[in-house]
């Protein structure tokens, strides 16, 4: 009878009610076994004896199975993930039914924390240790170890508290009272509500699983994914062998511009681990009872309430910080806090970060950090696929290539933004197709709000970057004839731009749609006059860069200047020009500091991706970065003129320096513009002391000009 009874309790699934009805049935055996072991009836103790020892077993053994996750299973999931042992689990237990043998529901466990509870009762909260002790025999080791020791899991994990009755102290250890702790009520009874500060997300619940992401992030993204959630299952087995072990789970820090995927990466890992979130949302409101994180907040007290709830829940905590500040502070608590002996934790940074600003709490907090910059064209195709309804919306693949071409800055959350407001178009006129142009509507106005958004949260104010209105024409250049002839096709590919990536090379190149030119040569040769020309030509504005601004010494700033010059041209479709880019396009094999490597790597990403018209201007061909050869469509070497190219160029002299001059004997001398043109003032000053301009004054001027000129190049350091 007994056995079949046993095989009937193990075959049920065991849900939450079940478990505290095991345990009820436990702690009633129990107490007749220890009450006729007192009498002596020794036939009555071995029949009770065997049935808490069954029940035990088969308790045991139904926590060992896997568990379906359910609301009605939440107790069950929490017992798991807390790796509570029989001991301590039955102690936990029989405080909690102990003051809650007065309720009528023990089915759920939420339900016996109602908002009637008072937690400051003491008639209804919390039990003598004598009475616990009496009930398990406990020795004076095993109360030490369970009710008052750092190591006990029940007091860490803040599942019960001990307190002397009526703050009395001098009284024996026995004779204090244990709790369910207030934290446990709290922490349990938590709302998935949007409105809420912080979250508790169980697994079964996530939308977004570990597989998701495969079509979502880059393949050194889930390698790094992946590594830290074997480090986190790692340390998990450590513990389960060791629960005094001297170590800590990672700490996972996600920053960068892709803002849903940063959501989308907690998420999918803690489904993976089927463990909890417990996401902690900023907020600007201030309550007694609420629980937030933000720039102005106490943070030990509030961020204390967040641990409690993560280790009742054994959930990985998920923490949004805007400043790089708040980061420090946090780290400061976590170390005094030691959370992640217990939960992993996961930071969600809004954009970039200093590489500085971790320093050695890096290595000391065991971080692993991921940057999420703009997916490349291949993740973005697959964005588009994994997003778009194609069971609502017919599209041919080849469309897909084409929009990832076209918006080369979204990522999952502006692809989301836009799908989501082509089904609302779609549903309100009753509309089934769609064609190309309906989503190039909407992407372009989520385009255009994207660009706001982020000129407003940039720390470089617009008004540092000038649009100019250039009135050079290229007939007023004077080039050498293979320099008009590459400076005429950049103006052509300029002017047929679209035409030439959306008709003759479509599907071709899915991004970095632009002109892409650089310029190099002696000083003086006409490339900065000529990239003027080319802008007043084609009537488009000129943004030049000032490297002066670009340049900043905190590190970071430099890369977001440098980004948000590259956003400015593409928003105001203006030709983006770098003068003196030597700074920026060396090579790296020549760099020894990391900031170096930083800026650069940033530069020769935003060219690669960059889908308007840039030029790229220095006076030296050597120094440039391999990398750069493959971004560029049009180099092009300026050259001192040709004997003709300089007659043409003294013509730019005036009548009032040209009477009478030998024009051969001038052109003899190897001068292009920036010489003519200094010279040519100092000519004018001549003048002005009534002064006649001769051939040989000329020729001597220019000869001191180039000597002048040639010494510096010979004489150049540095790069």
């Amino acid at each position: 009878m007994i056995r079949r009874e046993k095989r009937k309790e193990e075959a049920r699934v065991l849900e939450d009610g079940q478990l505290l009805t095991y345990f009820q049935k436990y702690f009633k055996y129990l107490k007749l076994f220890n009450k006729y072991k007192q009498k002596g009836e020794y036939i009555k103790t071995r029949k009770f004896a065997k049935k808490f020892q069954n029940l035990e077993e088969t308790i045991t053994k139904s926590l060992s199975k896997p568990i379906i996750q359910s609301d009605d299973t939440r107790l069950l999931h929490l017992i798991q993930r807390l790796r509570l042992s029989f001991s301590d689990l039955k102690v936990f237990l029989y405080i909690y039914l102990q003051e809650k043998d007065n309720r009528d529901n023990l089915c759920n466990i939420e339900s016996c924390y109602d908002d009637d509870f008072d937690l400051d009762e003491e008639c209804t909260r919390g039990i003598k240790i004598t009475k616990i002790t009496k009930l398990f025999s406990l020795t004076k080791e095993e109360i030490e170890q369970i009710f008052f020791s750092p190591q006990s899991r029940l007091i860490n994990r803040k599942i019960i508290e001990v307190h002397p009755p009526n703050d009395q102290i001098f009284i024996d250890r026995s004779d204090y009272i244990a709790a369910i702790s207030k934290a446990f009520k709290k922490g349990f009874t938590i709302e998935e509500t949007h409105n809420s500060n912080y979250r508790l997300i169980e697994p079964y619940r996530k939308g977004v699983s570990h597989t998701d992401i495969k079509n979502l992030l880059e393949e050194d993204t889930l390698a790094k994914i992946n590594s830290f959630i074997e480090e986190i299952r790692s340390t998990d087995e450590i513990l389960k062998k060791d629960t005094e072990a001297t170590i800590s789970y990672p700490i996972l820090l996600l920053y960068g511009e892709r803002r849903r995927e940063k959501e989308i990466i907690s998420e999918s890992i803690a489904k993976e681990l089927e463990l909890p979130l417990l996401k902690v949302e900023n907020s600007n409101e201030t309550d007694d009872d609420d629980f937030f994180v933000s720039a102005y907040f106490p943070l030990e007290e509030n961020l204390s309430k967040a641990f409690d709830f993560a280790r009742i829940h054994n959930a990985i905590v998920v923490i949004k910080i805007e400043k790089e500040d708040d980061l420090s502070a946090l780290n400061r608590y976590i170390s005094k806090s030691s959370i992640t002996k217990q939960c992993p934790v996961i930071i969600i940074k809004s954009g970039n970060l200093k590489t500085d600003t971790l320093g050695y709490d890096y290595i000391r907090l065991l971080y692993r950090d991921i940057k999420l910059e703009q997916p490349p064209p291949e993740i973005r195709v697959k964005l588009w696929i994994h997003t778009f309804p194609l069971s609502r919306f017919r599209i041919d693949n080849l469309v897909f290539g084409e929009l990832a071409s076209k918006y080369e800055h979204f990522a999952l959350e502006e692809i989301e933004t836009t799908i989501s407001r082509l089904k609302t178009d779609s549903t309100i006129s009753k509309k089934e197709d769609i064609r190309y142009e309906d989503i190039t509507k909407v992407a372009d106005e989520v385009e255009r709000i994207r660009l706001a958004k982020e000129t407003d949260e940039d720390d470089m104010e617009i008004s540092d970057i000038t649009l100019s209105s250039c009135t050079e024409k290229i007939s007023d250049v004077v080039l050498n004839d293979n320099e008009y002839s590459e400076v005429n096709r950049i103006i052509t590919a300029i002017r047929n731009r679209d035409r030439l990536y959306n008709e003759i090379l479509r599907g071709h190149i899915n991004y970095g749609k632009g002109i892409k030119t650089f310029f190099y040569g002696p000083p003086g040769t006409g490339k900065t006059l000529t990239i003027r020309a080319i802008a007043g030509e084609l009537n488009l504005p000129l943004i030049e860069v000032m490297l002066s601004k670009l340049f900043n010494p905190f590190v970071g700033i430099t890369e977001k200047m440098i980004s948000q010059y590259f956003r400015e041209a593409t928003s105001k479709k203006a030709i983006l020009f770098f003068d003196e880019c030597d700074p920026l396009i060396m090579s790296r094999n020549m760099l020894f500091r990391s900031w170096e490597f930083s800026f650069i790597n940033t530069f020769l990403k935003e060219i690669e991706r960059f889908g308007g018209v840039l030029f790229l201007a220095t006076n030296y061909e050597t120094i440039r970065d391999e990398a750069l050869n493959r971004r560029i469509q049009f180099m092009v070497k300026f050259d001192i003129p040709t004997r003709e190219k300089r007659k043409l160029l003294l013509g730019l002299l005036g009548d009032s320096f040209s009477k009478n001059l030998d024009i051969e004997r001038i052109i003899d001398i190897p001068f292009n513009g920036g010489d003519l043109k200094n010279v040519r003032l100092r000519l004018a000053i001549e003048t002005l002391e009534n002064n006649i301009i001769t051939t040989d004054r000329i020729v001597e001027e220019l000869t001191k000009e180039v000597e002048k000129r040639n010494h510096d190049s010979q004489s150049r350091c540095g790069f």
